[in-house]
């Protein structure tokens, strides 16, 4: 029923199911193959999701883009939200990120 739900949404050409039910948000093809990777070099689902979306649309979620990250810690049981939408001081060079 799920799975029928979410196939009738409105944006149902960006949902990808693979066997495992697992659901893959994508806006960009590339995005799939990029996290795909790093999950098979041994990185675990936040860094792959962080690499799809920086590498494939980097003016989206690179420096300078918004960030909005609802994360679940399976270990720890807790959800974290990071708002990164707003804008950097004046002060803020790339030296700082580097």
């Amino acid at each position: 029923m799920l799975e029928e739900n979410i196939k009738n949404m409105t944006h149902d050409e960006n949902i990808k199911f693979n066997n495992d039910l697992n659901l893959n948000f994508k806006s960009h093809r590339s995005q799939h193959q990029a996290g795909s990777e790093i999950l098979r070099r041994g990185g675990i689902v936040a860094d792959a999701t962080v690499a799809a979306h920086n590498v494939t649309e980097a003016c989206s979620y690179g420096i300078g883009g918004d960030c909005f990250v609802l994360y679940y810690n399976n270990q720890t049981k807790r959800i974290s939200f990071l708002n990164g939408s707003n804008r950097n001081p004046k002060s803020f060079t790339l030296d700082i990120f580097r």
